[in-house]
């Protein structure tokens, strides 16, 4: 395979499935959840009651700004406010037809690489006014919709603190994002290890793309989408089980036939079966005759509109599939419009709108049939009550 078709991130290096890859990421949530609350559990201990969450939905915040701090608040941020707005109103204009959609992400593009893409001096110590820059720098480069809302909370919760504990909160959310990159890193580095080098080979492909971020994001931040999902999935475990049907999203990538015939049935597109051995075939066959609907959805940046239809109906249990850098905004998603939901990732990238030339991705289906196994076992502990 050369650079163009390099995979950026896979979750099956050097095995046949993704099933030690999962049970690594189990084992390291595990430890994770034990050193953050041992080191660090007076603040999240505060920031649960402040924002009335669940713990991990506490700590994953605190991540969250923590990761996105490190990362990026060494962008340039001079004028960063007129700057987002631009882009942000460049970024509202795309859906006014295909081709303005053409004009305003070329447009938008230029502008993104050439205002936020280059760094500044190192900053050693963050403020409050800090968080407030970057989340203007990340508003500006329209990736972090869902990770700018828990930002602002956390924002709120810093605001409400004392001059000192201000000061000493941001300085332990730093220091947790450090420990997990160097954590992370070494557990998860096997599987990312080509982010970096499909970046370093392709990069001048991506100037002034409009997806220049999406496509540039570090493997911390695969590595904070791997833990970030599993923390929501085994926060949301408990509301899922207790569903009655189940939907399982899947993206059109997974498709292996190029003239997919796909159809819309009940406004829902559905796999037709147009190829026995295709990936999506595969998962709408394996659960036939049950209660469980396989709906494919076209691409992740209209997910919120595919997801309205199931808005707030909480007998309606959605699994969520897609690629690392996707899954944990579309579980925010999810769970901001009351949906039960769970999720599983594709076990490597594949989309030709970002990297190549485009690969039919698939997922783990043990993975999957277990999540649905959830459901089952709580409906028989429920007759047998």
């Amino acid at each position: 395979m050369n650079n163009e078709e390099l995979k950026p991130y896979s979750l099956k290096i050097g095995n046949d499935s993704s099933e030690i890859y999962y049970q690594k990421l189990s084992e390291f949530t595990d430890n994770l959840l034990l050193y953050a609350h041992s080191q660090f559990g007076e603040l999240l201990r505060k920031y649960t009651i402040f924002g009335k969450l669940h713990p991990n939905d506490a700590l994953l915040d605190m991540l969250i700004t923590g990761v996105l701090l490190n990362t990026y608040a060494n962008q340039n941020q001079t004028n960063i406010r007129v700057k987002s707005e631009v882009l942000n109103l460049l970024y509202k204009l795309r859906s006014v037809s295909p081709n303005t959609k053409k004009i305003t992400d070329k447009i938008r593009g230029k502008l993104s690489y050439n205002w936020l893409g280059n760094s500044k001096p190192e900053i050693k110590e963050y403020e409050i006014y800090s968080i407030d820059s970057l989340i203007q720098f990340l508003k500006g480069t329209s990736e972090y919709s869902e990770e700018i809302i828990r930002m602002q909370l956390v924002k709120k919760f810093l605001k409400s603190l004392s001059k000192l504990s201000q000061t000493s909160a941001i300085s332990q959310i730093v220091k947790l994002a450090e420990s997990f990159e160097k954590r992370a890193s070494t557990k998860f580095h096997h599987y990312t290890s080509n982010v970096e080098h499909f970046w370093n080979s392709n990069r001048n492909k991506y100037v002034s793309r409009e997806n220049y971020f999406f496509c540039s994001k570090k493997p911390v931040e695969y590595h904070l989408n791997m833990v970030g999902a599993e923390l929501m999935n085994r926060t949301l475990k408990p509301i899922f089980k207790n569903t009655e049907e189940q939907v399982i999203l899947v993206p059109t990538c997974m498709s292996s036939n190029p003239n997919c015939k796909k159809e819309t049935i009940n406004n829902e597109l559905v796999c037709t079966s147009c190829n026995e051995n295709c990936h999506v075939n595969r998962i709408k066959n394996q659960f036939n005759n049950t209660n469980i609907r396989t709906v494919l959805i076209p691409h992740s940046s209209k997910f919120s509109q595919y997801l309205r239809p199931w808005e707030g109906k909480t007998k309606t249990g959605l699994i969520g599939v897609a690629c690392v850098l996707n899954l944990l905004k579309g579980g925010f998603e999810m769970k901001r419009l009351g949906i039960p939901s769970q999720c599983v990732f594709l076990d490597y990238s594949g989309c030709a709108k970002h990297w190549h030339s485009g690969i039919a991705t698939n997922i783990n289906q043990k993975k999957l049939s277990d999540i649905i196994n959830q459901v089952k076992e709580q409906k028989s502990v429920l007759k047998i009550a």
